[in-house]
């Protein structure tokens, strides 16, 4: 006997729990919270590299010890995303989005900390930070970004139906720009306060910003029994 075709939603079921995730939640809803966890990733890249200028004049950052930390940082991404979707694929795409989004927000907010408790006021001393704190915190967020990408873009590819996803992924993808967007903006409006050292700040937002993304995540889509 002929086996019955299954439907669109059916399929669009399977591929789902495929990637770890249940039914249940509104694919457009989904759609549109990982697009809110995929800009917010790309600001925390971005507005790492929007405040390197203050980075220098403020915290007497080298740019030596800038290009230290973009190095390890690079590292750190490029060797965990070779194995990402691996991981995805045995923990679930939704656990490590959630995972690598809250260790980012995680590691933005350590750094927002330091730099304004303990602002570097000599070169020695910014280098002294870097080689024991930022550095080792650069390399932390690029695992956690490394983790949370390829994962956060199989969540919302689960949920969109084939016959759509080109349209929609298309859509999805001017997260990165928006992100980038955002977190120039963001740099900019605290570089000019005229109070000083407010550029920090950009640290916790964007952190925070991530960490709404992942509770996010975690509130509109259940992880699989």
């Amino acid at each position: 006997p002929k086996r019955p075709r299954p439907s669109s939603r059916g399929a669009m079921t399977a591929r789902a729990a495929q990637a770890g995730i249940a039914r249940g939640s509104t694919d457009y809803l989904v759609v549109f919270v990982t697009y809110l966890a995929a800009a917010s990733l790309r600001a925390a890249r971005q507005g790492v590299a929007a405040v390197k200028p203050e980075l220098q004049s403020d915290a007497n950052f080298t740019a030596t010890a800038l290009d230290a930390m973009d190095t390890v940082y690079l590292l750190s991404l490029g060797s965990v995303l070779i194995v990402s979707g691996a991981i995805g694929k045995m923990k679930g795409n939704l656990s490590c989005a959630i995972v690598g989004l809250s260790l980012s927000a995680a590691s933005m907010a350590i750094t927002g900390i330091l730099l304004r408790a303990m602002t570097p006021a000599s070169v020695a001393a910014a280098t002294t930070q870097v080689a024991f704190a930022h550095g080792p915190l650069r390399a932390i967020d690029g695992f956690a970004q490394a983790l949370a990408i390829p994962n956060v873009v199989a969540v919302a590819s689960a949920f969109v139906h084939p016959a759509k996803m080109g349209v929609v992924l298309g859509a999805w993808m001017t997260s990165g720009p928006v992100g980038d967007v955002l977190a120039m903006q963001l740099a900019s409006s605290f570089a000019e306060d005229a109070s000083g050292g407010r550029w920090t700040s950009v640290y916790f937002v964007v952190a925070a910003a991530e960490l709404t993304a992942a509770l996010s995540l975690y509130a509109c889509v259940d992880a699989r029994a």
